[in-house]
């Protein structure tokens, strides 16, 4: 009977560690400007971004923060650039600026233009199912959030 007791606990027990509440891993990015910038060796046209994260709930370390663009000028381009800025670890109330660079080894020879980023929270070694944490549309020199019309 103890022994049985004891089962049904350590029972209740697993059950009841199974459903803790585990960390959303959710931000916000704000302060989103955008800088076109041309390669002085090759002439090449690419964008330069900064950004601040906001950390709303605890990240992971599993998590890597990383933009998925779409220009559509001067001809259609896509990239998923991670932003070489360390999010692991990161606790509420926790705020990050960054910068990084896009489309720099496109060989884009116009001025890039109508692009929308999209700033994601990548699971590192899992397929890009990514919850989106802002995106932003850059169009004729300005930056506004959502998505590109």
């Amino acid at each position: 009977m103890r022994a049985a007791a004891a089962v049904g606990m350590a029972a209740v027990l697993v059950v009841g560690l199974a459903t803790v509440a585990t960390p959303a891993n959710d931000a916000t990015v704000t302060g989103v400007d955008v800088m076109p910038k041309v390669n002085r060796t090759n002439g090449t046209h690419y964008l330069s971004v900064a950004f601040t994260l906001h950390v709303d709930e605890y990240i992971t370390s599993k998590k890597s923060l990383q933009i998925n663009a779409h220009c559509k000028e001067p001809r259609s381009l896509r990239t998923d650039e991670f932003t070489g800025i360390s999010v692991r670890g990161l606790h509420r109330g926790d705020v990050k600026k960054g910068t990084t660079s896009l489309f720099n080894t496109e060989r884009v020879r116009g001025e890039l233009d109508n692009c929308r980023l999209r700033f994601e929270l990548h699971e590192l070694g899992k397929k890009y199912f990514d919850k989106g944490i802002g995106t932003f549309c850059y169009r004729g020199g300005k930056v506004t959030s959502g998505d590109c019309d």
